[in-house]
């Protein structure tokens, strides 16, 4: 392609045929992480990017027992670092999808877009297992 006619992202991501689909699983907490007399936020999956270009995630579903179980622990989820540094936990309701930028978008669009940096963190002093699905998409280039 010359450098004037690259297609746009939704171009890309529809005619890929790159993208993929998986369940995310979270075995229960073991122990918990502590830094310096304070517990951690990434305690279930730690701080990364998606290399990808957008990622689509379900809502978690706890369980427990082979149950499916409401998460008491209020600090247990998925957190992502804002541009501002902050952190904040992802909600969204069971029948929504969000979504979050991945690397190659970031380096798609200049950096007008940023990957989103996420963990998930364990809730404290259940027994309780995560699970999740993801949809990476990518372009197949």
């Amino acid at each position: 392609l010359k450098m004037n006619e690259c297609p746009s992202l939704r171009e890309t991501l529809l005619r890929s045929r790159c993208h993929k689909g998986r369940l995310l699983y979270y075995f229960r907490p073991q122990q918990r992480n502590v830094t310096e007399g304070k517990e951690t936020v990434s305690s279930w999956c730690g701080w990364h990017t998606d290399h990808g270009c957008i990622t689509g995630l379900t809502r978690g579903m706890f369980m427990k027992d082979g149950v499916e179980s409401g998460c008491s622990g209020s600090s247990a989820g998925f957190y992502v670092r804002a541009r501002s540094g902050e952190i904040v936990k992802v909600v969204f309701g069971e029948e929504e999808i969000a979504f979050q930028v991945g690397e190659i978008t970031e380096v798609l669009s200049r950096g007008r877009l940023c990957a989103t940096p996420h963990c998930v963190n364990a809730p404290d002093g259940e027994a309780v297992e995560r699970s999740v699905f993801a949809l990476f998409m990518q372009p197949d280039w």
